[in-house]
């Protein structure tokens, strides 16, 4: 793993977020981020400020070089952000407290259904349920 490159921390078990990965991974052709399912999290990044408890609700985004941590809706847009043409403007966009505030709801609930979500879309559902 680059030490420079900001990091997407996510549900390595859960269909939903393996789709999604791959979907950002096609697009940043960059190469400007790492992937790390957080079944792998290492206790060095847990002694950054992550902990297995938020890593397993939400997407993180941590971006090593700034030591800024991303949760929820603001770490999709910061993501985005990172990427190219149209997903680079919608995260510039959205990616400010306000938006991803406005977001978060969203966000919540599909990471709180997205067991349910996987198995109608027939992707693998998550091993692990979310409290």
């Amino acid at each position: 793993m680059n030490q420079n490159k900001d990091i997407i921390i996510y549900d390595g078990e859960c269909g939903i977020c393996n789709i999604i990965i791959e979907w950002i991974k096609n697009r940043d052709k960059e190469n400007k981020l790492d992937y790390l399912p957080n079944q792998m999290l290492e206790n060095e990044i847990r002694l950054r400020g992550l902990n297995k408890d938020d890593a397993v609700k939400s997407v993180i985004l941590y971006c090593p070089e700034e030591k800024v941590i991303y949760k929820e809706a603001r770490a999709v847009f910061e993501i985005l952000r990172r990427l190219d043409g149209i997903w680079k403007l919608i995260g510039t966009i959205h990616s400010n407290p306000l938006s991803s505030a406005v977001a978060r709801p969203f966000y919540r609930f599909i990471a709180s259904n997205r067991n349910t979500l996987s198995q109608l879309l027939g992707f693998n559902i998550c091993k692990r349920s979310l409290n």
